[in-house]
């Protein structure tokens, strides 16, 4: 997923498409409903910590682990114009072990 300003930079707006990435700016119904089709066809979504609540309902509807990535250094793609967003920076990606979120509902139980 990604916010809406990011498709507006033409060369990011391509790649973001080619990587059929969600538009952040829907209601949750409808952001549910597109990544139920996504897992539905196979493929794997990346969620913020913001849609946790759809992660886990996910999880929960699919029976598929959850799997915590944690990245560092984003911020620094966001700053700054044009120019500045188009030099490397150094994004630090933690992938953590998965977790099986009926595991989980059965220890909170």
């Amino acid at each position: 997923m990604a916010k809406p300003k990011l498709f507006r930079c033409p060369i990011l707006k391509q790649w973001l498409k080619k990587m059929a990435v969600i538009h952040q700016n829907q209601t949750d119904e409808v952001l549910l409903e597109e990544t139920k089709e996504r897992i539905m066809s196979g493929q794997s979504l990346l969620l913020s910590e913001e849609y946790r609540h759809i992660a886990e309902a996910l999880a929960e509807e699919f029976d598929c682990p959850l799997v915590p990535i944690e990245t560092s250094g984003t911020d620094r793609l966001l700053t700054g114009n044009f120019v500045k967003r188009m030099r490397p920076v150094n994004v630090d990606i933690h992938i953590k072990a998965p977790v099986m979120i009926s595991d989980y509902a059965q220890k909170r139980a």
